[in-house]
Parts: structure tokens; sequence; C-alpha cells
């Protein structure tokens, strides 16, 4: 006979007794946990079953009195059990207050082995387990909105495109991790969690379009779709491409491409307390999500490609290189590939680094010269990555023989550092000094060049182009283009 009891992650644990060793979570939300991950219904409470057994041959200082509960790695809570009884069948009740949102995931891992502090967690028998939000059609079909019902104050009447007006919201493609900004300009909204829009908080979540004008946008099961990631600028926010930006929703709708829209973290700007990137790949996290639930989604794995402009097209390109995928993991979307096919960005960076960007493009102080003929302060001169150079990004390397194809479209032309580098009076803008030069530090061409000497290092020159004096239209026309000519 099951032995019930229930108890909260967030409040005391119901009395019992059980001594144990080897812990095995079975079911959550009434479905079975395999290889140790399972989806749950999303917005919802759930029970998790799991089971103990007493140790074969456990550490003599080890006691066994209590279960451990942990949520992401922090502990939650404890219930002590007793020493006597050796119990199995146990129940906890996952509570609503942690919800999983759709696409969401969490870690929860139920242990034993009694500690009195967390750095001896090391000692204890655990059973962790990967939960994500549930993400299915129906699942997806509660996301699903008319942009001229969301009341979020902005003006949608001139909505007059079936892909425009209906999307997906707010789709998890990670763990929560939320994190607060301050420096955005564009039209602020309330987060996937309902926080206020002056609250400035953003979750790694992205809207979904599909082009299916015959059923307002609906997923169907038709050919699967190319998927065009779009990445916001750095004043900017997912929610851009729906106001301002729609024409390039519909440009690409209308060409039968599927379009994901990301938030996701500046790898100058959204930094922990000892100034290192909270997230340089979070791209990279969503080209793994794609990956997994592709069918789902009805998208074209082959044909995943990253697109943005500015920062949006920075973090394409340093979430393009390297492999995120982790066979050993007990979740499926990490397990993987997170490379996309193609990269096709305008006015990108593809080095993050300052220390990087200083010692190549710009003059070095002279010493006791006044900080007003300092090029050096006109690249973010609060942040010293100490020559390494990956700390905020550098994927000029991480190119390898299986770097995605890549185009790398400019509106400006390269600067001429043949006869030395740039000084303060040739940069356009210098954020601590006046300057009246021509040259864009963020957006400078020469960076697309250094990436094709990258490709041409490793032998792989023919995936790498550039182009030079481009128009936003005369870009967006060329990902035709690219996505046409990208290999099966």
């Amino acid at each position: 006979m099951r032995k019930l009891v229930w108890c909260s992650l967030m409040l005391a644990w119901a009395s019992g007794v059980c001594a144990a060793s080897e812990v095995n979570i079975h079911t959550v939300d009434d479905r079975a946990v395999a290889d140790s991950y399972v989806e749950v219904t999303p917005r919802s409470s759930f029970n998790v079953y799991y089971d103990v057994a007493l140790p074969s041959a456990p550490p003599p200082e080890l006691s066994f009195s209590a279960h451990y509960f942990y949520v992401n790695g922090s502990y939650v809570a404890k219930r002590n059990t007793g020493a006597t009884v050796v119990g199995v069948d146990w129940k906890i009740h996952h509570p609503a207050v942690l919800q999983l949102y759709t696409g969401e995931t969490e870690t929860l891992e139920v242990c034993i082995g009694d500690i009195s502090n967390i750095a001896d967690k090391p000692l204890q028998y655990c059973h962790a387990i990967t939960l994500r939000g549930e993400v299915s059609l129906d699942t997806l079909s509660d996301l699903r909105v008319d942009v001229r019902t969301l009341n979020d104050g902005q003006d949608y009447e001139k909505c007059d495109s079936a892909y425009y007006c209906h999307f997906y919201a707010d789709i998890f493609f990670a763990r929560a991790d939320p994190w607060v900004n301050d420096y955005r300009t564009s039209p602020d909204f309330p987060g996937a969690k309902g926080e206020p829009a002056s609250a400035h908080i953003n979750y790694l979540t992205f809207d979904f379009y599909y082009p299916n004008s015959a059923a307002d946008g609906e997923i169907d099961s038709t050919a699967p779709k190319p998927l065009i990631v779009l990445g916001h600028s750095a004043s900017k926010s997912k929610e851009t491409f729906r106001l301002g930006s729609a024409s390039i929703l519909k440009f690409l709708l209308n060409l039968g491409y599927a379009v994901a829209v990301p938030d996701f973290r500046h790898p100058l700007k959204e930094l922990d307390e000892f100034n290192n990137p909270l997230g340089k790949k979070d791209m990279a996290k969503l080209v793994q999500f794609l990956h997994y639930y592709a069918a789902t989604l009805n998208i074209d794995p082959t044909k995943i490609v990253l697109t943005g402009n500015s920062l949006g097209g920075g973090v394409a390109v340093h979430s393009a290189y390297g492999e995120l995928a982790d066979p050993q993991s007990s979740d499926p979307v990490q397990q993987m590939t997170s490379r996309p096919s193609g990269v096709w960005v305008l006015d990108s960076t593809t080095v993050f680094s300052p220390n990087w960007i200083r010692e190549n493009f710009l003059e070095a102080p002279v010493p006791g010269a006044p900080d007003s003929e300092n090029a050096y302060l006109c690249y973010y001169p609060e942040l010293d990555d100490g020559g390494n150079y990956h700390k905020y990004g550098y994927a000029l390397g991480e190119v390898d023989t299986d770097s995605p194809y890549i185009g790398l479209s400019y509106m400006g032309h390269p600067a001429d550092l043949s006869m030395g580098k740039l000084g303060v009076d040739d940069l356009l803008a210098c954020p601590t000094i006046t300057s009246p030069g021509n040259y864009d530090l963020i957006h400078l061409a020469n960076y697309g060049e250094q990436m094709v000497l990258s490709y041409q290092a490793a032998g792989i020159g023919h995936r790498a182009s550039t182009a030079f004096g481009q128009s936003i239209t005369s870009y967006y026309y060329g990902l035709v283009g690219f996505i046409n000519s990208l290999p099966p």
C-alpha cells in the first residue's frame, strides 16, 4: 500500500520515519520520469512520488534521519523522518508558487544523508531530475494571442495581416533566470510572468510567428518551415518587431518563413557582481530548444538561421560558434546541437572583448596625455578582461571546421588601418569624449573582415562573406538568397 505523505516545498513537511540512502523519483504530475526528465502541466501544482532505500554501506559518520530538497541547486527544505523505518513511495507536493511556464525548466533534487553545511552536499545520496513546462500544440495554444486584444497601450489598428496580428507569446527556452535592465528605450511590456513594465524584468523567452494566413498564424501540418531568429538591437526588446519593425515580420512570413523573436542578455551590460556576463550565447540555447521541438513547431531543423542587427547580430554571431550540446544532461534540450544552419547579420561585431578591440583597432594611449586624447576610453572603459578575450565574447577565436555559413553586411565601409589605428578624432562617437570622426566603433565593418580571415585560417573561407555600403532593405533581400543557398 502506498504511503502518502503530503508536504510543500515551501512549508513544513509532514511527520514520518525513513532511513534511506538511495533515492528514485519515479512519477511527477502522474507522468513517468524517464532518464531523469519529465514535462509537467504548465502553471499548475503537482505531486512528486519518490522511493528511498537503505544504503548498503554508508559512511559511518553519515546518519539518515531526513529528506533534503533542492530546486535549481539551491536548498529549499528538509523533512525530518526519523531513523527507525525504511520508507518507500513518499509523496511531496510541488506548490503553485513554484509553477512552471510553457518551456520553463527547473531542476528538482531529493537527497538523503544528514548534513549541517551545504558544502557537505556531495556526501549525500541524491536523485536530480529536470522538469519542464510541457511544450505541445495544446500548451502553445494557451500562449497564442491577437495583438489587438493585448491592451498594452500600443496601437495595433493597422494590423492588416494575420501573420502580424497573431503569434505565440513568451515561450520559455531556458530556465527563468530573470534579469533587470535600465538602458532599453523601446516600449517595454509586462514580462512572461506578469511583472509591470516599469520593473524592466526580462526572461529567456521568445515570441513565435508562423506563416499560416488561412488560420491566423496557427501552427499547421504542412511542409516544415525554415526558421528565422530575429535579434533586436541594444536599446530595444523583442516586442519591437511587432511595432515599428512589423514590416520585417510581414516580409519574412509572406515568404513562408517561421520567425522566432527572443529576448537575450547584453554581454557587456548585463553583468554579475564580478563583472562577468550573465549570458553570451543565449541564442545558442534557443537553437537547442528549436532543434528539440522542431516537429511541434513544424519547422525545418536544417534551416535555422540566426539574424539581427547591431547587438542582435553580435549575439547571433557569438551564439553560432562552439557547441553547447551535453550528451550527459538529463535535459534532452541540452543534448541537442546548438549550431544553427547559418548566420546573416547587419552592422554586427564579431568580438565583444574590450581588450581585443582596444589592442587591434584603437591607438594606444600616450603616457601623460589627457583623457580627451585616449581612444581606449571610447569602448567600455570600465571593463577589462585582462587578455581573456573569451570572457565577454570572442567569436573570431571559436571558428572551426564545423562553423556555419555566415554573411556579414555593413552600412559603412572598413576603416583603413594600414597607416595606423583609430584615434579619438576618427571615431563617430565616444561616450566620454566629444568625437567628430566618421567611424562607428560599435558597428565597424572591420569586424566582418576579421571574421573572413578566421574562416580562411580554418580552411573554410568559402563559408564566410561580407558586403559593405548596404541598406536594411538590401540586407533582408539578401537573407532570402542566403537561405536558398544553404546546403541541405
